[in-house]
């Protein structure tokens, strides 16, 4: 894993696997954004990438700024990273702190597909609760606009949103607004069954193996919010995402070390597997 710091503001780079042909990930903006936090993101995107059968490397970006100078420090930003947009071999979407409207060329930068997240989101929840007609769900945090709208087309009922929808009666729980937002504590109170994360490390190691003693089906959310990254391989989010939400389910040890043992397999065909796994 390289950490770049660039030349003309405050502003890293994290590159998961060195040598690797191409990289893609998220940029965020905050007055200060972790390192750590940052490399673990990276962390989730490789293994995301690699359950999908792609040697790519995950990466993730921070930029350092003030509210008052965060266009100035995207604009920056931008332009000191062209050329690696120009080379093919980085792509970045908006995380925390930066909407698409900030993601202007020149730079390495793709605009998230709402439509395949969300057709992602729901395919892994189909195949992990049943047919989702007449499925409630509790929506702490949507991923795209296009989620919900997805779900009552899909003739199931949100019965909350928000941080209501932790201690909301619900078959499905759809989360993930923040890092490690569901502890071992938090977990044992939570009402629902199938948990789908829609948003990176936002369930504790802690916390799974709290879950999973509970009978709770957890999802991985480097599964869960790859309907995006299908789409741009060429593939139909639904079905692809699917079938590896089938697969995981059948998992001796769970579908999260479930995913993660395949995405080792995979990762294992063309580079050294990175250590530690992208959870909490």
């Amino acid at each position: 894993m390289t950490v770049n710091k660039l030349e003309t503001l405050d502003a890293f780079v994290v590159i998961d696997i060195d040598g690797a042909e191409s990289a893609d990930g998220v940029l965020r903006c905050a007055k200060k954004v972790l390192v750590d936090s940052t490399r673990w993101l990276a962390r989730s995107r490789t293994y995301s990438w690699a359950l999908l059968g792609q040697k790519v490397s995950g990466a993730s970006a921070a930029v350092n700024a003030l509210p008052e100078d965060r266009q100035k420090a995207l604009e920056e930003f931008a332009a000191e990273m062209a050329p690696t947009s120009r080379a093919d071999t980085l792509t970045l979407s908006c995380g925390r702190g930066v909407s698409a409207s900030d993601l202007r060329p020149p730079g390495p930068f793709v605009v998230v597909d709402g439509a395949a997240f969300a057709a992602g989101i729901l395919a892994c929840t189909e195949a992990a609760a049943g047919s989702l007609a007449g499925k409630t769900f509790a929506v702490e945090h949507s991923g795209s606009p296009e989620l919900i709208p997805a779900i009552d087309e899909a003739g199931a009922t949100v019965v909350a949103e928000g941080s209501d929808s932790l201690s909301t009666e619900a078959d499905i729980l759809l989360y993930g607004s923040k890092p490690a937002l569901i502890n071992h504590q938090l977990i044992d109170s939570l009402p629902q069954q199938v948990l789908v994360p829609t948003g990176e490390l936002s369930l504790t190691p802690r916390a799974l193996a709290a879950g999973q003693r509970a009978g709770k089906v957890i999802l991985p959310d480097f599964l869960t919010t790859a309907g995006d990254r299908v789409a741009r391989s060429g593939g139909d989010p639904g079905s692809v995402l699917a079938d590896l939400t089938s697969e995981v389910l059948g998992h001796a040890d769970g579908p999260v070390l479930g995913a993660c043992q395949i995405a080792e397999e995979f990762l294992s065909t063309w580079t050294e597997v990175p250590f530690g796994r992208p959870i909490g």
